[in-house]
């Protein structure tokens, strides 16, 4: 179940995704500069830019960089990991190992990998039983205490990256580790930073039960219903100004208030001929009153734009029917 953009076929999670790249390449080409004057040697910055290479910077960067992101791109990293993850489960297999290092985000969409290395935002670490690092912080209840695994640990691992996502912070903290995993099988998750929208999806995601977590198809659709609600008036304004009576309405509207204020400047002008007089126009270049009516037909042309801008946005509003 994918988020379209009101009937075009475009997914919404890859349109905010990569509105979301383009922002940390923005901030990372500063950031470089800044970084390096005088074209000095490696920085985080450039490491980060070289690493990305045909690959996507991984969320752990973004979130870095940009700090913790807006509830519609969480949504969208949400519908777009949660593809990644069925296709994984499809042909019998388990990622096991999700963290924000693992998520990368090329153009293309995100992708998830096995051999990220932690980081220390992704908190500390223990070896599996093949060598390969797990990250304390977004383990799940089953692992920790020894228990059989299934998808439902994915979709926990990925409510652990979703939390950090919308916060910035793993939801079981990233300190001392055996304290984290206490928290991870005893303490509810610390959710406080998650924004209202997503928070009951994410508490659902953490579950200490397997059973009680959301499949990826319910969670794939509870996201998407994020999402569409965040663009849901973008979605609609779009609409209308595709449509040919929009366009006549605010003409019509835009028309009307324009006829009424050119009316109301030729009344302004004439109240200010009769006030002033025929010997208004008569003033000697650089006299008092000279000045006078210069600032005052200054002073007109000013109230004439302003009152154009209001008819354009009158007009629109109008024609929107607010």
């Amino acid at each position: 179940m994918a988020a379209q953009d009101g009937g075009s076929g475009g997914r919404l999670d890859r349109v905010v995704l990569a509105e979301l790249l383009d922002r940390f390449h923005a901030v990372i080409g500063d950031a470089a500069k800044a970084a390096r004057p005088g074209g000095g040697g490696p920085d985080r910055f450039s490491q980060w830019t070289a690493a990305e290479q045909g690959e996507g910077p991984p969320l752990y960067a973004v979130v870095d960089m940009l700090g913790p992101l807006p509830p519609d791109a969480v949504a969208a990293l949400a519908v777009a990991i949660a593809a990644e993850l069925a296709r994984i489960h499809a042909i019998g297999t388990l990622h096991r190992r999700l963290t924000p290092s693992n998520v990368l985000l090329p153009e293309s969409g995100p992708r998830l990998v096995y051999s990220g290395v932690p980081h220390t935002v992704d908190g500390a670490t223990i070896t599996d039983l093949d060598g390969s690092p797990l990250v304390l912080g977004y383990l799940t209840p089953e692992q920790v205490l020894g228990q059989p695994v299934g998808p439902e640990t994915d979709v926990f691992a990925l409510g652990g990256v979703l939390a950090f996502a919308a916060s910035g912070s793993p939801p079981f903290g990233s300190d001392e580790p055996l304290s984290v995993l206490y928290r991870i099988v005893n303490e509810e998750p610390a959710l406080d930073a998650v924004p209202d929208s997503l928070r009951g999806l994410v508490k659902a995601c953490l579950s200490k039960l397997p059973a009680q977590r959301p499949t990826l198809q319910t969670l794939t659709a509870r996201a998407t219903g994020v999402l569409n609600l965040y663009f849901r008036g973008w979605l609609q304004w779009s609409g209308m100004l595709g449509t040919a009576a929009f366009w006549r309405s605010a003409l019509g509207h835009a028309l009307a208030a324009k006829l009424v204020a050119v009316v109301t400047m030729i009344a302004v002008s004439a109240t200010h001929d009769f006030l002033l007089g025929p010997a208004a126009g008569r003033a000697a270049p650089g006299s008092p009153r000279a000045i006078v009516l210069r600032r005052r037909a200054a002073l007109l042309a000013r109230v004439n734009a302003f009152v154009g801008v209001i008819v354009v946005i009158a007009a629109v509003r109008l024609a929107r029917g607010g």
